[in-house]
């Protein structure tokens, strides 16, 4: 099943300088938690800083990842596209199978198709340099597998929130079958404990927007132009 695994890269540390700001004004927060952690676009800032903080994803792929590069393992440097169907395919969950479904895909889709260069570009070998820049800072992240973000109860945190968008596009039945009301109603129970940042693009009336940009986003060949937000409950 395709898992997305993340799309922060570029407004990454925008969105952690937001985030800051808000504590501030706020006079609130506490650990700093990410139930939708994918490739870490917000939360490496956050361990750049020094503070610890708590990791979890659906992708539990991606979690193994994390969790071996913080245990010293380096990541293969090539993958033949045989490897790469042989690990789609697979229902064992590895740091291997996380890292190539992401490194050798389109957009960072987790197995959306297979692709390590394009003419001079060395996709696998970006991926792999950036990966390993984060790795000096992993020892501050705690990452959780194998619960789903409803599962937790959360109190006195700073809870950024990265889930799948309503109407992303995407035909993978991850992003399909994923209950946005239910999602929202979480979100509601949080705010009453815990300072709770969400990104997406559209929310229910009661949660206020406090920050946006124009973006574009790549799908395969395709680019999209939208406007990220990032939305709080409204007192």
């Amino acid at each position: 099943m395709p898992v997305y695994g993340g799309g922060k890269a570029k407004l990454g540390k925008e969105i952690y300088e937001v985030i800051k700001q808000v504590e501030t004004i706020t006079e609130r927060g506490g650990t700093y938690f990410e139930p939708f952690c994918g490739l870490l676009g917000v939360q490496i800032h956050f361990a750049i800083e020094g503070r610890k903080s708590v990791a979890c994803d659906a992708n539990q792929d991606i979690i193994l990842m994390f969790q071996a590069l913080q245990k010293g393992w380096t990541p293969p440097s090539e993958c033949s596209k045989k490897k790469f169907d042989s690990l789609r395919l697979s229902s064992e969950h590895s740091a291997e199978r996380g890292y190539l479904g992401v490194a050798c895909a389109y957009s960072g889709i987790f197995f959306s198709g297979y692709r390590t260069s394009f003419g001079r570009r060395n996709y696998l070998q970006n991926f792999k340099n950036g990966i390993m820049k984060m790795v000096p800072y992993l020892n501050k992240i705690r990452f959780l597998t194998g619960r789903g973000y409803d599962q937790f109860r959360p109190k006195g945190m700073t809870i950024y929130c990265d889930p799948p968008y309503k109407g992303n596009g995407f035909r993978s039945e991850h992003f399909q079958g994923f209950d946005h009301e239910k999602f929202w109603e979480v979100m509601r129970e949080w705010s009453r404990d815990n300072l709770v940042i969400i990104s997406e693009y559209v929310a229910p009336r009661d949660f206020v927007c406090i920050w946006e940009k124009k973006t574009r986003a790549t799908y395969h060949s395709a680019s999209v132009h939208r406007v990220e937000k990032l939305f709080m409950l409204g007192r």
